[in-house]
């Protein structure tokens, strides 16, 4: 639906939720949606426990959330810092 494209492409944050453990992982994720492939692209650390229960089990819940203007705003800032950061991503 239209309603859900826009909310893809006017947001950059979203919750992702793994099992890790059998207890449930809630991790706030930048995403980038790429609308020709109508996919939603997050990277990860290879060290971090939402990698390891990828891994495991690939089923993961989703909540795409409208931050208002300023949260978007750290958001970015963030994303920025941590580009500067070296490591092993996924």
């Amino acid at each position: 639906p239209d309603e859900v494209v826009q909310l893809l492409r006017s947001s950059v944050l979203c919750y992702l939720s793994t099992l890790a453990d059998g207890a449930p992982h809630l991790s706030l994720m930048n995403f980038t949606y790429c609308p020709a492939d109508e996919k939603i692209i997050m990277s990860t650390r290879r060290d971090t426990t939402k990698y390891r229960a990828l891994l495991k089990n690939k089923r993961v819940a989703v909540l795409i959330h409208d931050f208002p203007a300023e949260e978007r705003q750290r958001a970015a800032a963030a994303s920025a810092r941590a580009a500067g950061h070296s490591g092993d991503y996924a």
